[in-house]
Protein backbone atom coordinates (compact mmCIF):
# COMPACT_ATOMS: atom_id res chain seq x y z
CA UNK A 1 0.00 0.00 0.00
CA UNK A 2 1.45 3.05 -0.92
CA UNK A 3 1.96 5.91 1.27
CA UNK A 4 -0.60 9.06 1.25
CA UNK A 5 0.70 12.57 0.21
CA UNK A 6 -0.27 15.55 -1.39
CA UNK A 7 0.89 14.23 -4.13
CA UNK A 8 -0.69 10.65 -4.85
CA UNK A 9 -3.68 10.73 -2.65
CA UNK A 10 -6.20 11.72 -5.44
CA UNK A 11 -4.66 9.37 -7.94
CA UNK A 12 -4.93 6.60 -5.11
CA UNK A 13 -8.76 7.38 -3.91
CA UNK A 14 -10.02 7.77 -7.46
CA UNK A 15 -8.45 4.61 -7.93
CA UNK A 16 -10.10 2.89 -5.13
CA UNK A 17 -13.56 4.46 -6.07
CA UNK A 18 -13.19 3.06 -9.60
CA UNK A 19 -11.74 -0.68 -8.34
CA UNK A 20 -13.55 -1.24 -5.40
CA UNK A 21 -17.06 -2.99 -7.08
CA UNK A 22 -15.10 -5.20 -8.42
CA UNK A 23 -12.51 -6.09 -5.57
CA UNK A 24 -15.69 -6.44 -3.64
CA UNK A 25 -17.36 -9.14 -6.22
CA UNK A 26 -13.51 -10.77 -6.49
CA UNK A 27 -13.36 -11.27 -2.60
CA UNK A 28 -17.18 -12.90 -2.32
CA UNK A 29 -16.21 -15.00 -5.71
CA UNK A 30 -13.28 -16.45 -3.48
CA UNK A 31 -15.71 -16.84 0.01
CA UNK A 32 -17.97 -18.90 -2.82
CA UNK A 33 -15.29 -20.52 -3.64
CA UNK A 34 -14.04 -21.73 -0.27
CA UNK A 35 -17.65 -22.96 0.56
CA UNK A 36 -18.29 -25.11 -2.37
CA UNK A 37 -14.57 -26.51 -1.72
CA UNK A 38 -16.22 -27.10 1.65
CA UNK A 39 -19.54 -28.97 0.83
CA UNK A 40 -18.67 -30.95 -1.94
CA UNK A 41 -16.77 -33.83 -0.44
CA UNK A 42 -19.37 -34.17 1.77
CA UNK A 43 -21.90 -34.63 -0.97
CA UNK A 44 -23.20 -38.01 -1.50
CA UNK A 45 -20.96 -40.52 -3.95
CA UNK A 46 -22.12 -41.40 -7.34
CA UNK A 47 -23.22 -44.27 -6.83
CA UNK A 48 -26.21 -42.87 -4.90
CA UNK A 49 -26.82 -39.40 -6.42
CA UNK A 50 -25.44 -39.90 -10.08
CA UNK A 51 -23.55 -36.35 -11.28
CA UNK A 52 -24.79 -35.02 -8.37
CA UNK A 53 -21.54 -34.29 -6.49
CA UNK A 54 -19.53 -33.45 -9.87
CA UNK A 55 -22.20 -30.95 -10.33
CA UNK A 56 -21.64 -28.33 -7.88
CA UNK A 57 -20.26 -25.40 -9.13
CA UNK A 58 -19.75 -21.43 -8.14
CA UNK A 59 -21.41 -19.16 -10.71
CA UNK A 60 -21.44 -14.94 -10.49
CA UNK A 61 -24.81 -14.37 -10.42
CA UNK A 62 -25.35 -10.32 -10.36
CA UNK A 63 -22.75 -7.91 -9.69
CA UNK A 64 -21.66 -8.03 -5.69
CA UNK A 65 -23.48 -11.83 -5.84
CA UNK A 66 -21.93 -15.39 -6.17
CA UNK A 67 -24.23 -18.25 -6.61
CA UNK A 68 -22.83 -22.13 -4.96
CA UNK A 69 -25.28 -24.60 -6.27
CA UNK A 70 -25.61 -28.06 -8.28
CA UNK A 71 -25.82 -28.15 -11.65
CA UNK A 72 -26.45 -31.76 -12.65
CA UNK A 73 -27.83 -33.66 -15.59
CA UNK A 74 -30.81 -35.50 -14.80
CA UNK A 75 -30.71 -39.28 -14.52
CA UNK A 76 -34.07 -40.96 -16.14
CA UNK A 77 -34.15 -44.26 -14.51
CA UNK A 78 -36.65 -46.94 -15.29
CA UNK A 79 -39.36 -47.44 -11.54
CA UNK A 80 -40.51 -50.72 -10.73
CA UNK A 81 -40.65 -50.12 -6.84
CA UNK A 82 -44.60 -50.81 -6.45
CA UNK A 83 -44.46 -50.54 -2.96
CA UNK A 84 -41.86 -47.03 -1.77
CA UNK A 85 -41.98 -44.59 -4.42
CA UNK A 86 -44.12 -42.15 -5.41
CA UNK A 87 -44.60 -40.36 -9.16
CA UNK A 88 -45.61 -36.15 -9.99
CA UNK A 89 -45.68 -34.54 -12.79
CA UNK A 90 -44.19 -31.83 -14.69
CA UNK A 91 -44.10 -30.30 -18.43
CA UNK A 92 -41.48 -31.87 -20.33
CA UNK A 93 -40.21 -27.98 -21.37
CA UNK A 94 -41.63 -24.25 -20.92
CA UNK A 95 -43.75 -24.37 -24.11
CA UNK A 96 -46.94 -22.89 -22.80
CA UNK A 97 -49.21 -25.48 -24.53
CA UNK A 98 -47.48 -28.23 -22.76
CA UNK A 99 -48.09 -26.42 -19.39
CA UNK A 100 -51.49 -26.05 -19.70
CA UNK A 101 -52.06 -30.01 -22.01
CA UNK A 102 -54.83 -31.41 -20.04
CA UNK A 103 -53.77 -34.60 -19.36
CA UNK A 104 -51.26 -33.01 -17.77
CA UNK A 105 -53.19 -30.61 -15.76
CA UNK A 106 -55.50 -33.97 -14.38
CA UNK A 107 -52.47 -35.92 -13.26
CA UNK A 108 -51.31 -32.95 -11.68
CA UNK A 109 -54.73 -32.62 -9.74
CA UNK A 110 -54.69 -36.04 -8.24
CA UNK A 111 -50.21 -36.63 -7.60
CA UNK A 112 -49.03 -37.90 -6.06
CA UNK A 113 -49.32 -42.02 -7.58
CA UNK A 114 -47.72 -44.83 -6.41
CA UNK A 115 -46.93 -47.47 -9.38
CA UNK A 116 -49.93 -49.58 -9.00
CA UNK A 117 -52.72 -46.60 -8.51
CA UNK A 118 -50.75 -44.48 -12.13
CA UNK A 119 -53.65 -44.86 -14.49
CA UNK A 120 -51.59 -44.62 -17.41
CA UNK A 121 -48.12 -43.77 -18.64
CA UNK A 122 -48.05 -40.44 -19.70
CA UNK A 123 -46.17 -39.42 -23.00
CA UNK A 124 -42.65 -38.30 -22.08
CA UNK A 125 -42.51 -35.86 -24.77
CA UNK A 126 -44.63 -33.53 -23.22
CA UNK A 127 -44.86 -34.69 -19.53
CA UNK A 128 -42.16 -35.30 -17.35
CA UNK A 129 -42.50 -37.94 -14.50
CA UNK A 130 -40.04 -37.44 -11.66
CA UNK A 131 -40.20 -40.03 -8.47
CA UNK A 132 -39.47 -39.45 -4.49
CA UNK A 133 -38.31 -42.26 -2.42
CA UNK A 134 -40.98 -41.88 0.38
CA UNK A 135 -41.73 -44.00 3.76
CA UNK A 136 -44.51 -46.54 4.28
CA UNK A 137 -46.81 -44.66 6.46
CA UNK A 138 -46.40 -42.12 3.35
CA UNK A 139 -46.80 -44.98 0.27
CA UNK A 140 -49.80 -46.11 2.66
CA UNK A 141 -51.30 -42.43 2.89
CA UNK A 142 -51.16 -41.80 -0.99
CA UNK A 143 -53.08 -45.69 -1.56
CA UNK A 144 -55.86 -44.82 0.78
CA UNK A 145 -56.46 -40.92 -0.86
CA UNK A 146 -56.36 -42.04 -4.59
CA UNK A 147 -58.62 -44.97 -3.51
CA UNK A 148 -60.77 -42.59 -1.58
CA UNK A 149 -60.96 -40.43 -5.10
CA UNK A 150 -60.69 -43.38 -7.66
CA UNK A 151 -64.58 -42.52 -9.02
CA UNK A 152 -63.42 -39.39 -9.59
CA UNK A 153 -60.29 -39.84 -11.37
CA UNK A 154 -62.03 -42.83 -13.36
CA UNK A 155 -64.48 -39.96 -14.71
CA UNK A 156 -61.71 -36.92 -15.73
CA UNK A 157 -59.84 -40.07 -17.73
CA UNK A 158 -63.21 -41.00 -19.51
CA UNK A 159 -63.56 -37.37 -20.69
CA UNK A 160 -59.98 -37.67 -21.84
CA UNK A 161 -60.59 -40.72 -23.77
CA UNK A 162 -58.25 -42.23 -21.12
CA UNK A 163 -58.71 -45.45 -18.91
CA UNK A 164 -56.64 -47.12 -16.82
CA UNK A 165 -54.08 -49.41 -17.13
CA UNK A 166 -52.14 -51.74 -15.28
CA UNK A 167 -48.19 -50.26 -14.99
CA UNK A 168 -45.72 -52.19 -13.66
CA UNK A 169 -42.66 -49.73 -14.83
CA UNK A 170 -41.91 -46.43 -15.43
CA UNK A 171 -39.08 -43.88 -17.31
CA UNK A 172 -39.01 -41.36 -14.39
CA UNK A 173 -36.33 -38.83 -12.94
CA UNK A 174 -35.44 -38.87 -9.65
CA UNK A 175 -36.36 -35.37 -7.20
CA UNK A 176 -32.74 -35.05 -6.11
CA UNK A 177 -33.79 -31.06 -4.62
CA UNK A 178 -36.50 -32.85 -2.57
CA UNK A 179 -34.54 -36.18 -1.40
CA UNK A 180 -31.30 -33.55 -0.43
CA UNK A 181 -33.74 -31.10 1.64
CA UNK A 182 -35.82 -33.97 3.29
CA UNK A 183 -31.89 -35.27 4.51
CA UNK A 184 -30.85 -31.66 5.95
CA UNK A 185 -34.41 -31.32 7.35
CA UNK A 186 -35.21 -34.72 9.28
CA UNK A 187 -32.73 -37.30 7.81
CA UNK A 188 -32.99 -39.76 4.82
CA UNK A 189 -31.26 -43.28 4.65
CA UNK A 190 -28.98 -42.83 1.67
CA UNK A 191 -28.34 -39.35 1.72
CA UNK A 192 -25.89 -38.10 4.82
CA UNK A 193 -26.31 -33.85 5.64
CA UNK A 194 -23.94 -31.50 3.86
CA UNK A 195 -24.99 -28.51 3.72
CA UNK A 196 -26.35 -27.73 7.08
CA UNK A 197 -22.86 -28.74 8.59
CA UNK A 198 -20.93 -27.06 6.04
CA UNK A 199 -22.38 -23.35 6.89
CA UNK A 200 -20.37 -23.20 10.57
CA UNK A 201 -17.50 -22.88 8.08
CA UNK A 202 -17.97 -19.81 6.78
CA UNK A 203 -17.03 -17.54 9.47
CA UNK A 204 -13.44 -19.37 9.03
CA UNK A 205 -12.92 -18.48 5.19
CA UNK A 206 -9.57 -17.27 4.40
CA UNK A 207 -9.75 -13.58 3.16
CA UNK A 208 -6.54 -13.32 0.83
CA UNK A 209 -4.78 -10.17 2.58
CA UNK A 210 -3.45 -8.69 -0.95
CA UNK A 211 -6.79 -6.67 -0.91
CA UNK A 212 -5.51 -3.36 -0.73
CA UNK A 213 -2.78 -3.68 -3.34
CA UNK A 214 -5.91 -5.36 -5.56
CA UNK A 215 -8.00 -1.66 -4.73
CA UNK A 216 -5.19 0.57 -6.23
CA UNK A 217 -4.30 -1.94 -9.53
CA UNK A 218 -7.71 -3.53 -10.13
CA UNK A 219 -8.42 -7.16 -10.21
CA UNK A 220 -8.37 -9.06 -13.48
CA UNK A 221 -10.10 -12.46 -14.67
CA UNK A 222 -13.26 -11.64 -13.04
CA UNK A 223 -16.18 -13.76 -14.51
CA UNK A 224 -19.14 -11.82 -15.39
CA UNK A 225 -22.56 -12.47 -14.20
CA UNK A 226 -24.90 -15.27 -15.82
CA UNK A 227 -28.38 -14.10 -14.58
CA UNK A 228 -30.40 -16.82 -13.77
CA UNK A 229 -34.32 -17.56 -14.57
CA UNK A 230 -36.82 -16.35 -12.18
CA UNK A 231 -37.92 -20.17 -11.91
CA UNK A 232 -34.54 -21.16 -10.40
CA UNK A 233 -33.82 -18.06 -8.51
CA UNK A 234 -37.48 -19.05 -6.31
CA UNK A 235 -36.44 -22.87 -6.23
CA UNK A 236 -32.80 -21.25 -4.65
CA UNK A 237 -35.06 -19.27 -2.79
CA UNK A 238 -37.02 -21.97 -1.31
CA UNK A 239 -33.61 -24.12 -0.54
CA UNK A 240 -32.19 -21.47 1.24
CA UNK A 241 -35.04 -21.00 3.48
CA UNK A 242 -35.40 -24.49 4.35
CA UNK A 243 -32.09 -25.65 5.42
CA UNK A 244 -30.73 -22.16 6.67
Amino acid sequence: MKRLTSANVGRIFSAIKKNLPDVQAQVVGQVADQFKATVQPKAPPEEILPTYAAGFQSIRISDQTFLVGVVAERMVKTITDADSVAVYFLPATKKQEEMVDPVLLALQAFEPFTLSTLPFKPNPKTIKTVYRKVRADEFLGIQNRIVSNLAKITSVLTRLGLSYQKIEAIEAFEDVEFKVTRAEIVGDPDVKRHWRPALPAISNFYVPEDVSDRLLRGVKGLAKPKPISEDVRKRIDQFQSKIL
